[in-house]
């Protein structure tokens, strides 16, 4: 926990030096201060000051159901959900984190919708980026290098959890 004028302070040397930050909400969420015993801060980074000194973030999911986060799951629309939520990022800047943010932080070069590049598209439903993110769909395609690797359909049923017994 640092006052916010050092948070800028370290945010614009952070930047300067063009280090990447990279935010693990699903993990920091989970671990930091627990069994604090009383109202604890967010274990989030200080996500606004480096944005705003222009430093380069990035977001994901360090782990996935195991002892640090039984509940993980490697989704960028999850962790851009949980940026949104719990660190008060807007939709466009958490998505930017998981997506551009995620290809910097990696050395991979900008993704260009433009003929002759190379296609890096997920496709999910949604009439918006915030429908989007805020539905997380699991329904999915996946397109690398231009070609189709991965097809997610999901189809669902309601069953009962519970058969209550008729009256006699």
């Amino acid at each position: 926990m640092q006052t916010p004028a050092l948070q800028r302070e370290i945010a614009a040397n952070v930047a300067a030096a063009g280090v990447v930050v990279v935010a693990l909400p699903q993990t920091n969420l989970f671990l930091q201060v627990r069994g604090a015993g009383c109202p604890a801060s967010r274990g989030l980074t200080a996500l606004r000051a480096l944005l705003d000194a222009k430093a380069t973030l990035a977001a994901g999911a360090d782990n996935v159901r195991d002892p640090f986060n039984p509940l993980g799951r490697s989704d960028p629309l999850e962790t851009a959900s949980l940026l949104v939520m719990a660190g008060h990022l807007t939709p466009q800047e958490a998505w930017e984190a998981v997506s551009t943010g995620a290809r910097r932080a990696m050395g991979l070069p900008a993704v260009v919708l433009e003929p002759g590049a190379p296609a890096e598209i997920l496709c999910i439903r949604g009439s918006s980026l915030v429908d989007a993110i805020a539905r997380a769909s699991e329904d999915r395609i996946v397109i690398h290098a231009g070609r189709c690797v991965s097809r997610t359909r999901v189809t669902g049923e309601l069953m009962p959890l519970l058969t209550l017994a008729a009256p006699r």
